[in-house]
């Protein structure tokens, strides 16, 4: 089995009165990460690492399935560069919710 290996960074300063999530999770804080959007350093640099992975192995996009009423993930996918193809379909373990297909193209793809 080779290794493989991503790296992303995102950093970001404390600010009082912000929420202070990681990974997605909330924890309990007088001070959180203040940021353009959620300030989630982790959930942000482990987006970073797949999608420079992909990239320097050769793909030329990125695409993945969301939940409608997942809209935290979505607007984070948008923030990160995906765009909805308009693509949709019952979720397989649930077929009352439905999913979008969201793409990322690598720059010069």
């Amino acid at each position: 089995m080779s290794l493989r290996v991503g790296i992303g960074v995102d950093a970001h300063a404390f600010e009082d009165g912000v929420p202070l999530v990681l990974a997605g999770v909330r924890f309990e804080s007088p001070r959180g990460l203040a940021g353009h959007s959620d300030g989630d350093v982790i959930t942000h640099a482990l987006i970073d690492a797949v999608l420079r992975w992909s990239r320097d192995h050769g793909a030329q996009s990125v695409e993945l399935w969301v939940t409608v009423t997942n809209e935290a993930a979505r607007r984070l996918y948008l923030r990160s560069g995906f765009r909805e193809t308009g693509v949709r379909q019952a979720l397989p373990s649930d077929p009352s919710i439905e999913e979008v297909e969201m793409r990322l193209v690598h720059r010069g793809a």
